[in-house]
């Protein structure tokens, strides 16, 4: 690793609060990450979490698409994007 990619990974996490008996930290379970299914996360983090509001705050602050998961009680999964390759040309498909 490079000072760049260092530089890189600290600026990352540089604006990601410490969230003091947060739930999911450490939590190997997987229910954070499961937006087809957020229902015990949600619960979990809004009845028993004391970092939500915190939580709640910072991921708020996000710019769209940038987070995924159940974060704060709330659910925030990723915008897949079409796929944008070229479609294929006429040479390509008779070298094919």
């Amino acid at each position: 690793m490079n000072a760049a990619q260092v530089d890189a990974i600290f600026s990352a996490l540089a604006g990601i609060p410490r969230l003091n008996g947060c739930l999911c930290a450490g939590d190997k379970s997987g229910i954070w990450d499961d937006v087809s299914d957020p229902v015990p996360a949600i619960r979990r983090c809004l009845r028993e979490c004391k970092a939500q509001q915190a939580c709640a705050d910072w991921a708020a602050s996000q710019p769209p698409n940038s987070i995924n998961g159940v974060i704060g009680g709330d659910v925030y999964a990723w915008v897949q994007t079409p796929n944008r390759r070229k479609s294929t040309t006429t040479t390509e498909k008779e070298t094919a």
